[in-house]
């Protein structure tokens, strides 16, 4: 009787063991439902968060595009006042590597970082960007990429100084469509969302296309090509992602 009782209390532990081994097993992993509400709530956090980080992104390369095109803006209009004269960059100039070393020789702007914006997707990953516009001999630094792609500005020279300020262009970031008034997806730095113009008097606007948006020199009349907010003379030295004459 003693060896029968032990051996039967040995057998239950055992078994007991066994059934907590068990028990414990079975939940160390996640059910089905368990992993499909973990991927359902996955699924509703990325939808909520995707677009904002993609927004903050897009504002972040919007805000450095601006700072750019404000440096810009405002070198021009120290250059075009410089010691109390009105002047402007000649329409002998023919490129705008000429255009960019018109402000460097006038030690207003040498940085070439404000013509070649690193969120330009036709200049990501490029490495031999230049840094500076001209070197300590007053030369242009050597560069393709002033040609192919070019810059991610387009410049004007040639821009009367004496044309209404607020609302004369003097320069727009690439891929404008100088007859539709939009910017192309597969030139514009932003695609076709928009761009950027600076304007004679140093400020800068983000417009998504300049239909029925700018203003003709003499004041009278709303016009959408951007050409035709420019003074006569104005021109574009080099057609680099909607280029062309715009006077």
């Amino acid at each position: 009787m003693e060896g029968q009782l032990r051996v039967g209390v040995g057998n239950n532990m055992e078994l007991g063991e066994v059934g907590f081994m068990e028990k414990k097993s079975r939940k160390q992993g996640f059910t089905l439902m368990e992993l499909m509400v973990v991927i359902a709530i996955i699924a509703i956090l990325s939808a909520i968060l995707v677009p904002s980080v993609r927004k903050a992104i897009d504002s972040a390369r919007r805000t450095r595009g601006s700072n750019s095109m404000r440096q810009l803006a405002v070198a021009y209009m120290n250059y075009s006042n410089t010691f109390g004269d009105q002047r402007t960059i000649p329409s002998t100039v023919t490129t705008h590597s000429g255009w960019a070393l018109e402000l460097a020789k006038a030690n207003v702007l040498n940085e070439a970082s404000v013509y070649f914006w690193s969120d330009d997707p036709l200049l990501k990953g490029k490495t031999d960007i230049p840094k500076f516009v001209k070197n300590s001999d007053g030369e242009l630094v050597a560069s393709a990429y002033w040609t192919n792609p070019g810059p991610s500005v387009v410049m004007l020279v040639g821009v009367d100084p004496n044309a209404p300020a607020t609302t004369t262009p003097i320069a727009w970031t690439r891929g404008l469509n100088l007859e539709t008034g939009v910017w192309a997806a597969d030139e514009g730095v932003y695609g076709d969302a928009g761009g950027f113009i600076a304007f004679l008097d140093g400020h800068v606007e983000w417009f998504e296309t300049t239909k029925a948006k700018l203003v003709k020199p003499d004041g009278t009349a709303i016009t959408s090509p951007i050409e035709a907010a420019t003074t006569v003379e104005a021109s574009i030295p080099v057609a680099t992602g909607g280029g062309g004459e715009a006077g």
